[in-house]
Formats: structure tokens, C-alpha cells, sequence
């Protein structure tokens, strides 16, 4: 039965650390990126650079007013970035991209 005990995450030991399940993502999302970038051409490739870049540019300096560690290596900004733009439009302007 219930013992009382609180239990946080994770609740499941791993080798796997935050960058190492970013990059798993990452490859996971590879074929439907290319296949948009083939399907939207040029503006598809660009919506992806400015939302990845612009991304992790937000954190690096999120993380340097804050003066917190940064963050950026763990590639979750990265995958962020790709999210945003798989959500929008690919015609939407680029300033809503970046913003």
C-alpha cells in the first residue's frame, strides 16, 4: 500500500542525461524537417535557422542577465526552436518567427 513517501522525478534510473535525449529528439524530428525543407524549399530552411538561432540566442542572454549557468549545451533551446517553427505557418513573417 502507500507508504507516505513523496517521490520526485526521475522516477526512472538512466545513463541518459538532458543532452543526450535533445540530440535523440533532434534526430527523431531529422526526417520530418527535411522532408518540409524539400516540400517549402528555401523559406522552410530559413524559418528553421531563424527559429533554431533565435532560440538559443534568447537563452544565452536570459542566461547572462539572469547570471545563471547557461544551458545552451544540453540543446533543449535547439529543440524549442524546431518546435516553434513545426507550430507556424511556413509563409509567416519572419519577425513573428524571431519574436
Amino acid at each position: 500500500m502507500d507508504s507516505g513517501k513523496i517521490y520526485f522525478a526521475p522516477h526512472i534510473v538512466s545513463n541518459h542525461n538532458t543532452s543526450s535525449i535533445m540530440k535523440l529528439v533532434i534526430i527523431a524530428l531529422l526526417p520530418t524537417i527535411i522532408i518540409s525543407i524539400i516540400y517549402f524549399g528555401f523559406n522552410g530552411l530559413l524559418q528553421y535557422v531563424v527559429g533554431i538561432l533565435s532560440c538559443v540566442l534568447f537563452e544565452y542572454i536570459y542566461c547572462r542577465i539572469n547570471k545563471i549557468k547557461s544551458t545552451i549545451k544540453d540543446y533543449s533551446a535547439v529543440v524549442t526552436g524546431i518546435l516553434l517553427v513545426m507550430c507556424m505557418p511556413v509563409y509567416v513573417p519572419i519577425w513573428i518567427t524571431i519574436l
